[in-house]
């Protein structure tokens, strides 16, 4: 029983796998998510009763693992930018705050593999942006303020993790970009 439950609590889980690169969900990750959809959940109990407590916990739940994949899809961008350049991925896990690529060998000494490679996950979310927002102006004009308000939110949310990516300091990637453009200019 022990096991199990160590297993269920501290175990990292895989959620999909692609091009053979599997993608894990960090056991903190599963905890967060718990810790989240109980807080709304107990405050919206209180104030608003049970109905509209599982409702809020339900479309807080929904709006995280949209965001989570469009962090796996910006994860996987950078993993196909590097098994372009020919450079293996092991694995990506899912941390509460974001996504790790990891490469078996790492492109440091060349800066050219490491902006591309790097500039390419930011790039899948800035692909989205004009996507959901002619979605928006099509559902604005036929009157579904319902399709506009998730064209909206999910255009928000590749908007923001397209800029929270561009912070230039490492380990983001903007940090990695930065390092990249330097290895570029000749420092090391």
């Amino acid at each position: 029983m022990t096991d199990l439950l160590n297993t269920i609590l501290y175990k990292n889980h895989k959620v999909c796998s692609f091009w053979g690169i599997p993608t894990y969900l960090h056991y903190t990750s599963k905890w967060a998510l718990f810790a989240i959809c109980s807080l709304v959940f107990v405050s919206t109990l209180f104030a608003a009763g049970p109905l509209v407590a599982i409702i809020s916990s339900a479309i807080i739940l929904s709006v995280i693992l949209v965001a989570w994949s469009f962090v796996i899809m910006h994860e996987y961008g950078h993993a196909a930018m590097a098994l372009r350049f020919g450079y293996p991925c092991k694995d990506i896990t899912m941390y509460p705050i974001g996504g790790a690529l990891q490469l078996e060998v790492t492109p440091y000494d060349y800066p050219w593999a490491e902006l591309l490679i790097t500039a390419a996950g930011p790039f899948v979310n800035v692909v989205f942006i004009p996507i959901f927002y002619l979605l928006v102006l099509l559902s604005q004009s036929i009157g579904a303020d319902l399709l506009t308000v998730i064209f909206k939110s999910l255009l928000q949310i590749n908007l923001a993790i397209a800029l929270f990516n561009a912070v230039p300091l490492f380990p983001m990637d903007g940090g990695r970009i930065v390092r990249a453009i330097l290895g570029l200019c000749g420092y090391n």
